[in-house]
Order: C-alpha cells, then sequence, then structure tokens
C-alpha cells in the first residue's frame, strides 16, 4: 500500500526492500522501480550519488531495519516507521540519528481526512487496491491464518475475511 500511496503522491523514484521473493515480484508490479534482498540495501547509496534517499518509509518497524534505514537515509533525511512491533525493545545507533540530523516519524492510525483521501484516491482509481489482496478466506478460518501469519515470513500481502 505504501508504494501505491507513494506513486499516487507524485514519488519520483521507489526502491524496496523485501527478503521474500513474491513479495519482490508484487512490489515490482505495483511501482517500485527497482526492489533489493535486505543483504544488498547498500546498492540504494550507490544509485542515488552515494548521498541515500531523501525519505525512508519502513514498513516493519524492528530494530534491524530501523537501524538500516538510519543508514540508508541521506544526511537530514525523514524516516517515517509505519510497521510496528508487537513487543517493546531496545533502540541503539542514535548518534548516527544525531549526526545525521535525521528527522523521525511515526504513523499508526489514519485520521478523517487520510481516510476520504484514501477512499477517493480509489474511487477516481488512482490507485488499485485489488491486487493487493493476496488470499480470501472465510471468518471461520481466522485463528488458523493468524496463527500461521505469527510464525514468519509468508508470501501474503492483504487477507480478505469473507464474513458470509
Amino acid at each position: 500500500m505504501t508504494i501505491l500511496a507513494l506513486k499516487a503522491a507524485g514519488a519520483s523514484y521507489i526502491y524496496v526492500i523485501e527478503p521474500i521473493e513474491a513479495k519482490q515480484k508484487m512490489a515490482l508490479e505495483l511501482g517500485a522501480d527497482e526492489v533489493f534482498d535486505p543483504k544488498r540495501w547498500s546498492k540504494i547509496i550507490k544509485l542515488t550519488n552515494k548521498i541515500g534517499p531523501d525519505y525512508v518509509f519502513d514498513c516493519v518497524g524492528i530494530p534491524e531495519t530501523i537501524m538500516t534505514s538510519m543508514q540508508l537515509v541521506k544526511m537530514g533525511g525523514t524516516i517515517i516507521i509505519i510497521g510496528m512491533h508487537p513487543e517493546t525493545f531496545e533502540m541503539k545507533g542514535f548518534l548516527q540519528f544525531m549526526t545525521k540530523n535525521l528527522t523521525m516519524k511515526g504513523m499508526y492510525l489514519v485520521d478523517q481526512e487520510s481516510f476520504s483521501t484514501a477512499i477517493r484516491l480509489i474511487e477516481q482509481k488512482k490507485v488499485d487496491v485489488l491486487p493487493l489482496i493476496t488470499k480470501r478466506i472465510t471468518l471461520d478460518a481466522v485463528p488458523e491464518e493468524i496463527e500461521n501469519l505469527s510464525k514468519g515470513l509468508h508470501d501474503d500481502i492483504k487477507i480478505l475475511v469473507d464474513i458470509q
């Protein structure tokens, strides 16, 4: 969804870091310009003339991805943390955060204005959310699906629950 929102907002170039092959392919289909395995994130630095991107959107929200975001973003850049880890954790690397003069913002809930904008973009067909739905399940299958998702890496993007 972040890729679709950035494209709709006019982002000029979108790099994605993703370990799962199916999600790498989906990122490209949704409009990412290039996708990298997490072990190769430093290639993005080279592609940005050794400066780094202006913005990094962290859709995972774990210590490793936040650290990568701080290393990746340009001096004076902004990190938007969208992903949320269910457990508290200790963050390290704040010396880099300060010496690079970074801005870090969190985003969790959507306000009424953002929700209205999202609906309008879908209605105007500027954003197509249907490719994000990678699985449909019944309401009875939800507990088992949550258990499966909690076990780690998976291919699914969005799972639609049919309640009928």
